[in-house]
């Protein structure tokens, strides 16, 4: 006579939640990934979910913040899982209407309607809520190269708007090296000019979101002439909103900057 364990009901009991858990899995999946702004590796982080579910695979998954929640004894914590991918889908809902309302404002310089501000405040702030970086200032994530997308900083802004004698305004870029203690800020122009600010840069020793900065070097470039220019400033920036691909971040005067990864 066949054991309780080998009988119908009891290989239910043995099998029946894993395989209930990679059904909820993959359901969400097919929902969270209805979004265009959902990123591809956690998609694959859901397909390897499920197949682990399934096969019973004791491999480590890892997501985004690290190891994917476990419970004593090595089980995924399929429920705590499922909201953290909630979050995702949220961010990435949330991101996709962020970049839309920046992109009709032509780096800031075209103004926000009214309802266009509360929408931009609103999304800022719940944003900043869901930011999974901790402590970002002294993340890895900070470092790299940067495009500006979005500024209320109004020299910033006005060299992009008028140009450089002559010359339009083709972007803005920063490099950040945390490591290293550097900021580079470049706003370029065509014929290969510029104006470029490098600055010292070190994470706020009490506040984990701000960074500190102080102007180290300045030079202007026009066609093929280039003088340097005295670097003069210093000041803080805390940063709002920190994923793999963007960047929200507010300074010591008030101004808001929103940058993506290069």
């Amino acid at each position: 006579m066949p054991s309780a364990m080998h009988s119908p009901l009891g290989r239910f009991r043995q099998h029946g939640r894993r395989h209930i858990a990679a059904i909820v899995v993959l359901a969400s999946s097919m929902l969270i990934m209805a979004s265009p702004f959902f990123l591809m590796d956690a998609r694959a982080q859901l397909a390897w979910t499920a197949a682990s579910l399934v096969s019973g695979a004791s491999r480590p998954c890892r997501g985004r913040g690290g190891i994917l929640p476990r419970r004593a004894g090595g089980q995924l914590d399929v429920f705590q899982w499922l909201q953290g991918l909630g979050s995702w889908g949220r961010r990435s809902e949330l991101k996709g209407k962020f970049l839309n309302l920046i992109d009709k404002s032509n780096y800031g310089i075209v103004p926000f309607s009214a309802a266009d501000k509360e929408g931009f405040d609103s999304l800022v702030e719940e944003l900043s809520g869901l930011s999974p970086t901790p402590e970002p200032a002294r993340s890895p994530l900070f470092s790299g190269e940067w495009k500006l997308l979005w500024t209320t900083e109004q020299e910033l802004l006005f060299s992009i708007e008028k140009g450089l004698f002559g010359l339009a305004c083709t972007g803005s870029t920063q490099s950040i090296d945390a490591a290293s203690g550097t900021l580079e800020n470049r706003i370029l122009f065509e014929e290969d000019s510029y104006l470029r600010v490098g600055s010292s840069l070190a994470p706020d020793e009490a506040d984990g979101t701000r960074f500190n900065f102080k102007f180290s070097s300045c030079s202007l470039k026009w066609k093929n002439f280039e003088v340097p220019l005295p670097p003069v400033g210093a000041g803080w920036g805390e940063l709002v909103y920190l994923d793999e691909d963007l960047r929200i971040q507010r300074d010591s005067r008030g101004a808001i900057l929103v940058a993506s990864k290069m």
